[in-house]
């Protein structure tokens, strides 16, 4: 490179250089923007699951007595207080039973009333009478229970129409029966009949009744099958009371 060439970049350079400094100087320092920066955030780890929420006691709860569910005062999953109402049965059979106990406790108070009369010579024969006729029912009623007992499985899936028209044809024998006993002299044997007539009735259909009411509960997963069955075994003694009711009749 020859020697002009190195003036001339020379010049040119201490030229712009006082060219700077002369705009420095009319225009104040130069001021520099700063570079912006960045920050790192740091989050916090978030934990998802998925899971069941369970109670933490479980308690199998029951009625004391079967009957109709007649209304459930709570719903599922809600919160209960102690003492509170949760579920309500129908009181109708309840009261069913009350006035068949009623009924019993006013015969046993009559026939104790009777016996704590002085006995006179008929009511001793009466009441010998009436002891063999207990004597050879109790015994006709044990064959009768051991028959129910072997065919109990056959007699709960209901009664069939031989059933249905033994009973009816027992049920006439029992009324007449009854309009004999009226025809009788001892109105005292008379009246005694009728109460056990009445009784043995009044037990029947109560017996009926509960096993309807517990049997449409259980078809609707409100009582037990075996429930069910208990009622239909209590509907069968029921039946036999009324039977052995009907030989006291006849004899």
């Amino acid at each position: 490179m020859s020697r002009r060439v190195i003036i001339g970049i020379v010049i040119v350079i201490a030229i712009g250089l006082i060219g700077l400094l002369a705009r420095g100087r009319s225009s104040g320092s130069l001021s520099l923007t700063p570079t912006p920066t960045s920050e790192a955030v740091l989050e916090e780890p978030a934990v998802t699951a998925k899971g069941v929420i369970v109670p933490e006691v479980w308690a199998q709860l029951s009625f004391k007595t079967s009957g109709t569910l007649q209304k459930v005062a709570v719903r599922e999953g809600e919160t209960v207080k102690a003492r509170q109402l949760l579920a309500q049965l129908e009181v109708m059979d309840l009261e069913m039973a009350v006035r068949q106990a009623e009924e019993n406790l006013a015969l046993n108070q009559a026939l104790l009333a009777q016996a704590k009369a002085a006995p006179r010579p008929e009511e001793i024969a009466a009441a010998e009478a009436a002891l063999a006729a207990a004597k050879a029912g109790l015994k006709q009623a044990q064959g009768a229970l051991d028959s129910a007992q072997a065919n109990l499985d056959k007699l709960l899936e209901g009664p069939t129409e031989a059933q249905l028209a033994a009973a009816e044809a027992a049920l006439k024998a029992a009324e007449d029966t009854y309009q004999r006993l009226l025809a009788r002299p001892d109105p005292e044997e008379i009246e005694q009949a009728r109460l056990s007539l009445d009784q043995a009735r009044n037990s029947l259909w109560a017996a009926q009744a509960e096993r309807d009411s517990i049997c449409g509960a259980a078809s609707k997963g409100v009582a037990s099958q075996a429930q069910c069955d208990s009622a239909k075994a209590q509907v069968l003694n029921a039946e036999v009371s009324v039977r052995l009711a009907e030989i006291a009749y006849q004899q």
